[in-house]
């Protein structure tokens, strides 16, 4: 099965897709169009869509950590109007023992 990639903010993505429960979560992953896409002014959506009465929500990752350093994350969307059931998650991953995660909820 091929792997999906996206290119964005200069870099080359990895769609995650898995169509059985896996982690964080457990979650459904989906590569569609209709989770994860760019759009004409080259921003990156990440939608949660029910398919065949399963949720499955979007995750992009770069093929390789670039290390440490200062992030910035910049969101369209006013987190204060998440769902009770979603949560967004930014991660920063280093490798198995260094980790940032930003994370919003209700």
């Amino acid at each position: 099965m091929p792997i999906k990639t996206l290119n964005f903010s200069g870099r080359r993505w990895i769609v995650k897709k898995r169509n059985r429960p896996y982690g964080p979560g457990p979650n459904y992953f989906s590569d569609s169009d209709n989770n994860v896409w760019l759009d004409s002014k080259g921003r990156l959506h990440l939608k949660i869509t029910k398919t065949k009465g399963d949720w499955h929500c979007a995750e992009v990752y770069l093929e390789k950590s670039l290390g440490h350093g200062r992030y910035t994350f910049h969101l369209d969307n006013n987190v204060e109007k998440i769902d009770k059931n979603v949560i967004l998650g930014l991660f920063v991953y280093f490798d198995l023992k260094n980790e940032i995660d930003i994370e919003f909820s209700k």
